[in-house]
């Protein structure tokens, strides 16, 4: 999938949002984090484009062994589209 990716992940002992090399403030949980960047995903898609909220199962930092699950975020659908 392409589009703007918002990737979770703890940095320096809180959470924070990624998109491309900007980080987001930090927020106190993963959980908190989670939420702002499915909010902003859908705020994005409402905006005509597409997203993806990716986030590390494990422990949401890089690593040679982790895995990663991407969620794709509903782009609004075009006036006359199917």
């Amino acid at each position: 999938m392409g589009g703007i990716r918002l990737m979770v992940l703890s940095q320096e002992g809180s959470w924070r949002i990624r998109v491309g090399d900007k980080f987001s403030r930090p927020y106190r949980s993963q959980g908190e984090a989670v939420r702002e960047a499915f909010d902003r995903a859908r705020a994005l898609g409402k905006d005509g484009f597409e997203s993806e909220v990716v986030l590390n199962v494990l422990t949401c930092q890089f690593g040679p062994n982790d895995f990663f699950k991407t969620v794709p975020t509903p782009r609004r659908r075009r006036e006359g589209s199917v």
